[in-house]
């Protein structure tokens, strides 16, 4: 494995700790490396961290650059369609996005991503998660195992 390999894996380690510590405060807990979930009324809610840039596993750079992705389905579903959001387009009140990454090496704007990551929790995911309960439309069909049964 290479050096930057290593950062990388050491710096996923550390903000996904540093979240799963944060994010106890919504009700989740810890259901794989980079994933979270909770089950609220009737439907399973979930956050997962995807780490951008990389070429088939190996990191171009020291730095992280994360998805949150959002799922959510009902707890009674036989089946594995589920609704899904990404991060990618979201815009904070302010019009700017929500600054989720930071670099391995140096730690450069490590606390500002953690804080990012949570405020995207508290105003975006929260507000989403609710949305979902109260819809019975399918915004999105994925199939996956990504939810434990």
């Amino acid at each position: 494995m290479s050096e930057t390999s290593r950062l990388i894996s050491a710096g996923m380690k550390k903000i996904c700790s540093d979240f799963n510590v944060e994010v106890k405060e919504f009700g989740f807990n810890k259901s794989g490396r980079r994933a979270w979930q909770r089950v609220v009324q009737d439907r399973v809610e979930a956050i997962h961290f995807h780490r951008r840039g990389s070429s088939y596993g190996s990191s171009l750079n020291n730095s992280i650059d994360i998805r949150v992705e959002l799922y959510s389905r009902e707890t009674n579903s036989e089946d594995a369609t589920f609704e899904v959001m990404h991060s990618d387009m979201i815009r904070k009140a302010d019009g700017y996005v929500y600054h989720h990454r930071f670099n391995a090496k140096s730690w450069s704007t490590y606390d500002r991503c953690l804080e990012e990551l949570l405020l995207f929790t508290k105003d975006f995911a929260e507000p989403w998660f609710q949305k979902q309960r109260k819809s019975k439309r399918t915004i999105f069909l994925r199939t996956s195992n990504f939810f434990k049964k």
